[in-house]
């Protein structure tokens, strides 16, 4: 047990062994425990405005390029993307967030996705459909077929990392023609596949570049948009 009466998986090191940097892959102990939105929130908000900064410049970045040269996004909308999400890596890389590769090279998982380690958490970003009404500003994810995805949907350990937390948060934010959208939207999956009847999620909820200036009593009288939902139904109400 933790310090505070946290459950600790054993994974080759004994529980009272100091966790290291997270961004060096290796077998460590892993605290689990269950974070509510304003716990995150929290957690977060020393690291809100690199998170919104990396973002907006990597977006711009990605605008500004194409607008300079003449292309067409929709063209190779995947050369948008590998632009933009090249910017946003290389900030929060140096903002010390990114999870890297063991040879400290490259960011741990593939070019399609960001994987950050900070405190108590673990953020997948993604770049996310907005929702035109009702419920988070965002459509969430499905983790599809992948094996990986499909674990920390469920909030299992995916990587043996040191200090890599079993709290997996989804970060979802979205963009129109290089400008960012105000709100990103996190979310604490516990459940999902490829099949669209899947997703279970305990909460969904905004966060704002303003909220790195909340007061802690402040951020804990918010609430999340979503709780306890499975997917479609945030759509009934």
């Amino acid at each position: 047990m933790g310090p505070n009466g946290e459950r600790i998986a054993e994974l080759g090191r004994p529980d009272d062994t100091p966790i290291e940097s997270p961004a060096v892959v290796k077998s460590v102990a892993i605290i689990w425990s269950v974070i509510s939105y304003s716990q995150v929130l929290r957690v977060l908000q020393p690291v809100v405005p690199v998170l919104f900064d990396s973002v907006t410049e990597g977006v711009a970045l990605a605008a500004r390029e194409h607008g300079e040269r003449g292309y067409k996004r929709q063209h190779d909308p995947h050369y948008y993307a590998a632009t933009a999400r090249r910017e946003v890596m290389e900030r929060l890389n140096k903002a010390g967030l990114m999870v890297l590769h063991e040879d400290g090279d490259r960011p741990l998982l593939p070019m399609s996705a960001l994987l950050l380690a900070y405190d108590r958490l673990s953020l997948w970003m993604f770049k996310a459909s907005r929702r035109e009404a009702g419920g988070a500003a965002h459509e969430i994810p499905l983790p599809g077929r992948s094996v990986r995805k499909q674990k920390y949907w469920r909030q299992e350990p995916v990587l043996p990392l040191d200090g890599l937390p079993a709290d997996n948060i989804l970060l979802l934010w979205s963009e129109d023609r290089g400008v960012l959208y105000p709100t990103m939207t996190l979310v604490r999956p516990l459940a999902g596949d490829h099949r669209v009847d899947s997703l279970r999620i305990d909460w969904a909820g905004p966060l704002q570049r303003e909220m790195a200036t909340f007061s802690a009593a402040d951020l804990d009288e918010l609430r999340p948009a979503e709780e306890h939902l499975r997917l479609g139904e945030a759509d009934e109400r």
